[in-house]
């Protein structure tokens, strides 16, 4: 009886990993292994094998997304485009914000607190 459960709980997890591999969904892959979700959670917790091969699995389905979307990039898609190409050339692609922290007197410190610490009148909102 033992042998027979865990048969079937071998086949239960090869079915989620699989199902994960290709849908990167731990929701479908439980439900196609006839499992719960807090089941395979749980295996993962307490299997560092199978947390491995769930990791695995993940990055898997994720090199197929990558490719799936480079193909609709070259075919057309802009912002698919700019979004791989973020990720695969930040230096070159990703925005950065620059912010100029000096006040009009040079220093670190902003106009408002340099005016305060001067004694200089505090505005009011709106002049």
């Amino acid at each position: 009886m033992a042998s027979r459960r865990t048969s079937r709980t071998n086949r239960a997890r090869e079915t989620f990993l699989q199902v994960l591999e290709e849908t990167c969904n731990v929701s479908e892959a439980a439900r196609q292994a006839g499992i719960g979700r807090r089941t395979a959670y749980d295996w993962r917790g307490a299997d560092p094998k199978f947390a491995a091969r769930w990791e695995d699995a993940e990055e898997i389905a994720a090199d197929n997304l990558e490719q799936v979307a480079r193909q609709r990039a070259i075919a057309g898609s802009d912002r698919l485009m700019e979004i791989l190409l973020k990720a695969h050339r930040p230096e070159k692609f990703v925005e950065r914000l620059r912010a100029d922290l000096t006040s009009s007197d040079g220093s670190m410190t902003p106009p408002s607190l340099a005016d305060f610490y001067r004694g200089a009148p505090a505005k009011a909102d709106g002049d």
